[in-house]
């Protein structure tokens, strides 16, 4: 019942080979070639840092990937987006949060189907593998490696065909696939020696030493796992090295030596508390409990195991949880604590599932049905029993032994004894084949592996022989330098001693002058002492004002390292010293958003001088501003620069006045050029018909003074319109023009308005019609809505031609009142539309009969309206008239 544990050996491994001071090294070169590069430029290096960083810190994986996904975007990267996504995802999987790595995978993923980047295709695919692997989804895991598989085939990658190779082989092995674990693991070591990359065979090594041990050859487990050993420590991998040592536990377990066992899975357990390896933790825990638990030390082994489930829980690693709970709930059996043993039964048999252990889903069924059989549930026993059994003749496993004992139980309880006998004696035949067999095997298996381990701790002894003869050497050669550096030391002493002698005299001589100078000094001293005293408070008052100041200020290095940075930072961005550098970076080149930054930077070091610069930046909390900044050289006496001061202002609402005044001053200068052109063509029209009757009176016939009278009129009327609107548009942007609202009733407007045009209207045979409610009211002031009403109507006979009709109507709703002055005119063209009421358009064209127009009346109606907080519409086809629309909110009505 008491199933041997074996360690996952899978793809995390990969991820955690330790080459930390290469590592180190390959970080610092990169840091400083980031520092010297453009912005534009180092998308690049700040990816080579995010993977570099993956053995050190898995945040600063994400943190540098996150910068260099960030930059990509900006400059429209693709494949570097997905590189940025794929290493953001491998610094999650090492944090543990599989989910967030998945989404990132998948974004990876797309980018590079996309763009058909097989070689990106095949990191894919392996990394997504890796998060069904550690989810416990081996039938996908396998499905996603094998595609990468086939895409470094393509691609002709040999090396990255090692590794996948390798997690084929551990997902195999996994799930109870030795043959095919064995095919890829021989693939994988195949590959590095036509590579020559014996540093990279260790993983293959260890995994197939897992599985031969628990195939029972024991010589060629031992022979495996000492050579993956070997490479491990010539390669400073802690990680193999710990996995090496949890191969050595089982061997030992399986030849029955438990304080060994125990011994070399605590050492593995050390490395991985080291690493932070919570899967190779859970499975350390895992190994010792179930050692003690052959052993029947159960309190020891129940705390061991409740260790490892505790872990499952909290880190949500779901590797080996099967194989736990049933060493659990085989604890609670031989405790007779049966209720907790089927739960935890249960769970194993629910886990196992994913993962089709057969000798584990065998083993699972016998406990239940022993359990069974101890509390009389007879059918439930034989139900279980029947399942194992089932098991084991379908894939002729080696687990009857079990079952012929418990199917005598069975007959027994149900007092069929002559079945119970025969089940019974094919038990007790069985068990002594079978321990004869494991006698001969496990002695010339043991005989095997001790003579391999005493040739490893010969070889031990002799290199600790080395080491300790090295060791006394250098102790002698200390001991004799030490002996010498004493005499040489003496001999100074005394040629010291007598030059002493020979210079106290004039050392006296001169203590008299040093002693006055010593006066002067001290003098010198106070006067200093007391200028800082002043400057301190100088600098009391300084540091006050730049704490409560509203304006940023950052101080860094000549280098460019931010060293300071005031409260009025923090409160305009949001982010305190230690946020800036985690999420911008280091250096002030890092956290600047100007794209000049660079040259800024040069450009003030060079001439040291303040450089004055704007920038648009974004805040913590998301919020845009317009900066001004002035970055100044702090310079020592001998003109060196030693800090830099920035000082940000934020003059985004200054921005903001600055175009609405520049607005205004673009509408003042089309005003001013409208007033210079419309009043100034009537005036000389005017002049010049004056001269024509002052001239030729005499000799101009009645008709044609009458004529020159008639455009004489026509001229001065729309003089006098467009001073009237002039007047009205000006005293209403002054805030002249009192609103005082009041109620109207609409259609007597409407009819005095008519009555003012009638005779134009007869004179164009136009017709106009009045289809207002007469009983509608409208809260409106009455000379602004009298104002908005001529102009209408007075642009509608404009432009309608002769015999056409102008009406004027109204609809009500809940939110509006609707007021409609339509015509059946020319139309206006959709472009021209946008137009009527802007003033810096000047938009204006003759009428049917070539009136003109101001150009103003429809930019009053507008002003005129939203005093109202209402809204004015157009609506028009060309050669079928327009209708303009009036909204009047409804509380106006």
């Amino acid at each position: 019942m008491k199933k041997i544990k074996w360690k996952y050996l899978g793809v995390l491994i990969l991820l955690k080979v330790s080459f930390i001071s290469f590592a180190q090294s390959n970080i610092d070169s990169l840091k400083n070639l980031l520092q010297k590069t453009p912005e534009s430029n180092q998308i690049q290096i700040l990816i080579e840092l995010s993977k570099a960083y993956k053995r050190i810190s898995p945040q600063k994986t994400i943190d540098y990937a996150n910068q260099a996904l960030w930059l990509s975007k900006e400059y429209g990267d693709e494949t570097n987006c997905a590189n940025s996504y794929a290493n953001i995802g491998d610094g999650l999987l090492l944090l543990g949060k599989l989910d967030s790595a998945e989404i990132n995978y998948n974004l990876a993923f797309k980018i590079y189907d996309k763009n058909q980047d097989f070689t990106g295709l095949a990191n894919s695919h392996l990394d997504l593998g890796n998060i069904k692997f550690f989810n416990a989804s081996y039938d996908s895991a396998i499905v996603f490696y094998n595609k990468s598989i086939h895409f470094r085939q393509d691609l002709n990658d040999q090396n990255g065909l090692i590794n996948l190779y390798n997690n084929l082989g551990a997902v195999y092995k996994k799930t109870g696939k030795p043959k095919l674990a064995i095919k890829a693991l021989e693939n994988s070591l195949s590959i590095c020696d036509q590579l020559e990359k014996e540093n990279q065979k260790s993983l293959a090594l260890i995994n197939l030493a897992s599985i031969y041990v628990k195939q029972g050859e024991i010589s060629k487990a031992m022979k495996y796992n000492f050579e993956a050993l070997s490479i491990a420590k010539l390669n400073n991998d802690s990680y193999t090295e710990s996995n090496a040592y949890t191969n050595f536990g089982n061997i030992y377990s399986h030849i029955q030596e438990y304080t060994q066992a125990i011994n070399y899975n605590k050492k593995a357990l050390a490395i991985d508390n080291k690493l932070e390896d919570w899967e190779g933790i859970i499975t350390s825990y895992n190994n010792i409990g179930r050692i003690y638990l052959q052993q029947n030390k159960l309190d020891s082994a129940e705390y061991y195991l409740n260790k490892s489930l505790i872990l499952h829980q909290a880190k949500n690693v779901k590797i080996d949880f099967e194989t736990t709970t049933n060493n659990m709930a085989n604890v609670l059996i031989a405790k007779g604590n049966l209720k907790d043993a089927i739960l935890f039964l249960n769970k194993s048999i629910e886990a196992n599932k994913n993962i089709n252990d057969l000798n584990l889903a065998v083993s699972n069924y016998l406990s239940l049905a022993e359990i069974n059989l101890s509390i009389d549930d007879i059918a439930k026993a034989e139900k279980n029993i029947y399942k194992a059994f089932k098991i084991i003749n379908e894939h002729k496993l080696q687990e009857e032994l079990q079952v012929y004992l418990l199917y005598s139980k069975l007959y027994e309880k149900k007092n069929d004894f002559i079945r119970a006998y025969e089940n019974h004696k094919l038990y007790t035949n069985k068990k002594d084949s079978l321990l004869k067999i494991k006698e001969s095997k496990s002695f010339t298996e043991i005989k095997c592996a001790l003579e391999i381990q005493l040739k490893h701790d010969e070889l031990s002894t002799l290199s600790n022989k080395s080491e300790l003869q090295q060791e006394t050497i250098k102790k002698q050669n200390a001991l004799r330098n030490i002996l010498f550096i004493c005499i040489s030391i003496i001999l100074i002493f005394m040629i010291l001693f007598v030059l002493n002698l020979r210079t106290k005299i004039k050392t006296n001589k001169k203590l008299h002058v040093q002693n006055e100078e010593i006066k002067h000094k001290n003098l010198e001293i106070k006067q200093k002492t007391e200028h800082l005293t002043s400057i301190n408070k100088d600098l009391e008052k300084l540091s006050i004002a730049a704490s409560k100041t509203d304006n940023a200020i950052i101080m860094f290095k000549p280098s460019g390292e931010v060293e300071w940075i005031n409260e009025g930072f923090t409160r305009l961005y949001g982010y305190t010293l230690d946020d800036l550098i985690h999420k911008k970076g280091k250096t002030f080149k890092e956290i600047s958003s100007n794209a000049k930054i660079e040259e800024i930077f040069q450009k003030a070091i060079s001439e040291k001088n303040s450089q004055i610069y704007e920038t648009d930046i974004i805040s913590n909390d998301q919020k845009q501003y317009r900066i001004y900044t002035t970055l100044t050289p702090i310079l020592n006496d001998k003109n060196e620069i030693v800090r830099f001061i920035a000082i940000d202002s934020d003059i985004t609402k200054l921005k903001e006045v600055e175009k609405k005044l520049q607005e205004l001053i673009i509408t003042k200068d089309k005003f001013f050029s409208i007033i210079a052109h419309d009043l100034k063509n009537p005036f000389n029209s005017l002049m010049g018909l004056a001269q024509l009757l002052v001239h030729g009176f005499d000799r101009m016939s009645k008709e044609k003074v009458k004529y020159f009278h008639k455009n004489l009129y026509q001229i001065s009327k729309n003089g006098y319109e467009l001073l009237i609107n002039l007047l009205e548009w000006s005293r209403s942007q002054m805030g002249t023009i009192k609103f005082n609202p009041e109620v109207n009733n609409l259609y007597a407007l409407t009819e005095e308005t008519f009555t003012l045009y009638n005779s134009k209207a007869t004179q164009k045979e136009i017709n106009l019609t009045n289809h207002t409610d007469p009983e509608l009211e409208v809260l409106a002031d009455k000379n602004m809505l009298k104002t908005i009403l001529r102009n209408l109507v007075q642009n509608a006979l404009k432009f309608t031609d002769r015999g056409g009709a102008i009406e004027i109507s109204n609809n009500n709703s809940d939110e509006y009142t609707e007021i409609i002055v339509r015509d059946t005119g020319i139309g206006i063209e959709p472009e021209n539309i946008k137009k009527l009421f802007r003033l810096d358009e000047h938009y204006t064209t003759e009428g049917t009969e070539d009136e003109m127009g101001t150009g103003l009346g429809l930019i009053l109606c507008k002003e005129f309206i939203e005093k109202h907080n209402g809204i004015i519409k157009v609506e028009s086809k060309v050669g079928f008239g327009s209708q303009f629309i009036l909204l009047f909110p409804s509380g106006n009505h």
